[in-house]
């Protein structure tokens, strides 16, 4: 017996194959995008209580809302995929109705996409060679083209999820169909095609198969 979250055991396999394609590319593109700045230590002087100057070390990271939002995006769908293979496939207990699979697909599809193209349209990446050794280029663009791996990754699955909801509507569609079954054969069966109501017989069809 299936899952009745899938109707197939083939769609179990191919669905759990896209989640860890997802997984592995969000968290390869966080990885990517995170380990593609460089700290800089800036040394502050700070006032101390007794009026003495105090020196702070502060380490700086180049960053900013575009860079924050593909963290954040990557990290979300790193979750979700990872959270889905652990509660829904390897238990029975959970169950993930297919409509609301395909709604966070979706969202995470929008976001990563525009994830993607904010970051390879930064200037971290435009300007990446005058940003160095403080911006590593091979790091931060290994992480846009896994940003938009897990793009295309999570686009299969909404495709994969309309196509099984499809399929789900075509057989509750033909199981809610009333079947028809009579007992007499082919052969047996008698249509009547005309009746004429004169007794004359010039005025009646008769026929071996079709009876007035």
């Amino acid at each position: 017996m299936t899952r009745a979250w899938f109707g197939k055991q083939s769609h179990q396999y191919i669905t759990l194959a896209m989640r860890v394609l997802q997984l592995a590319s969000a968290v390869l593109a966080l990885g990517f995008i995170a380990g593609g700045f460089d700290g800089k230590d800036e040394v502050i002087p700070a006032p101390d209580g007794d009026g003495k100057k105090k020196m702070l070390v502060v380490t700086m990271h180049f960053g900013g809302p575009t860079v924050n939002f593909a963290m954040i995006v990557t990290y979300s769908a790193a979750i979700y995929a990872m959270l889905w293979i652990a509660f829904v496939y390897a238990t029975t207990r959970v169950r993930v109705p297919a409509h609301f699979s395909v709604a966070l697909d979706s969202i995470l599809t929008v976001m990563l996409l525009s994830a993607g193209c904010a970051v390879a349209a930064s200037d971290y990446v435009r300007y990446c060679s005058a940003l160095t050794p403080y911006v590593h280029c091979s790091s931060l663009k290994a992480g846009v083209a896994f940003c938009f791996l897990a793009f295309v990754a999570f686009l299969i699955s909404v495709a994969w999820g309309l196509w099984i909801l499809r399929e789900r509507l075509a057989d509750t569609k033909k199981a809610q169909r009333p079947q028809v079954t009579s007992g007499a054969s082919t052969t047996d069966q008698i249509d009547v095609l005309e009746c004429s109501p004169s007794s004359d017989a010039s005025n009646a069809y008769h026929n071996a198969a079709f009876v007035c």
